[in-house]
């Protein structure tokens, strides 16, 4: 015969068993209230900063947020998840940048001054992310696994995105404070073209679109000047009529630095595009040097299929031949 269990009882059985779980581990949360208080009361103590609990009725998650009380449990201190040290009783309280009003008003403070930007922490109130988004005042020594490359890393694929008024190289990049809202400033100035980024208001993507103004950056993300992926329409590159980008395209296509990529976007296939730079039409399809795969120029498993929509194209009204995979499924297999 199985036996019912209230839901209450079930609950008081739970909480007594993170007690006594608690009570192994020397951890604070010993008392009913404190159970209920604390967003996740079973994580208390167990390495790992949790930061609904870094408060103090939770004994500032028993010590994992701050790197000199942090003990090793189920987690290793400090691996995958910063520190965020509030507790006033702690003696590395000041060793990082994270305060009690961080607490409330930025993303992630346990993220703050891990070596790796965080846009949402770029600004004053989260102490510019502790950091981070200055090559000249982040240190990647507390995180290590987050050193991808050599140095620190900017959040996702991108550079270093500096609006410190305080940090020395506060000047080095094109990032300002007023990008923050319009631009995706940790990919501006990474060596990679991008749309969203090549306006003025954005510096023209930090000089990424034009081959004369683009900078690689070898810091393990492939993030190199590549023929063929530059939209350049920054007046004041000596290169701008290199190419036949405009920035009316930008109104009228759908992705402006496949243009005369070697493959046919069907986005681009029209007039005021160019019909993609000639991407779509075999006889005025080019293939780049560099910087592209075998399949530029070809049909090849419909991946680039043409469609020519140029009617002063040599080969307008030719068809081609598009091969296509087909799948087959075998009930018997």
């Amino acid at each position: 015969m199985m036996m019912k269990i209230s839901s209450n009882r079930w609950l008081g059985l739970v909480g007594a068993a993170v007690i006594m779980w608690s009570s192994a581990r020397s951890v604070v949360a010993t008392t009913s209230d404190q159970f209920d208080a604390c967003e996740a009361a079973q994580d208390i103590g167990n390495g790992r900063c949790n930061m609904g609990n870094n408060i103090e009725e939770c004994g500032f998650d028993g010590g994992d947020c701050c790197e000199c009380t942090c003990e090793d449990g189920e987690y290793t201190c400090g691996q995958y998840v910063g520190y965020a040290c509030i507790d006033p009783d702690a003696a590395c309280v000041d060793d990082d940048a994270v305060t009690v009003d961080m607490i409330e008003n930025c993303y992630d403070p346990s993220s703050i001054g891990n070596g790796v930007c965080n846009s949402q922490h770029n600004n004053e109130e989260c102490a510019y992310d502790g950091g981070d988004c200055c090559e000249c005042t982040c240190d990647p020594s507390r995180y290590p696994w987050y050193d991808f490359g050599e140095g620190c890393q900017a959040d996702m694929f991108g550079g270093f995105a500096c609006i410190d008024p305080d940090a020395p190289c506060v000047d080095d990049d094109s990032v300002t404070a007023e990008m923050m809202d319009l631009c995706y400033t940790f990919q501006i100035g990474d060596g990679y073209c991008d749309d969203s980024n090549n306006s003025p208001e954005c510096a023209y993507d930090g000089g990424d679109c034009c081959e004369c103004t683009c900078e690689s950056h070898d810091d393990g993300d492939d993030h190199y000047c590549e023929p063929g992926s530059f939209a350049c329409i920054d007046p004041e590159a000596e290169c701008v009529d290199d190419d036949d980008n405009t920035a009316e395209q930008y109104e009228h296509c759908g992705w402006v630095t496949r243009i005369g990529d070697g493959m046919c976007d069907d986005s681009n296939n029209k007039e005021e595009c160019g019909f993609d730079g000639g991407d779509c039409c075999d006889c005025t399809c080019v293939v780049l040097s560099s910087g592209w795969p075998d399949y530029a120029c070809q049909e090849v498993y419909n991946i680039n299929s043409f469609d020519c929509l140029d009617t002063s194209a040599s080969c307008y009204g030719e068809e081609h031949l598009s091969y296509e995979l087909s799948f087959v499924w075998d009930d018997n297999e």
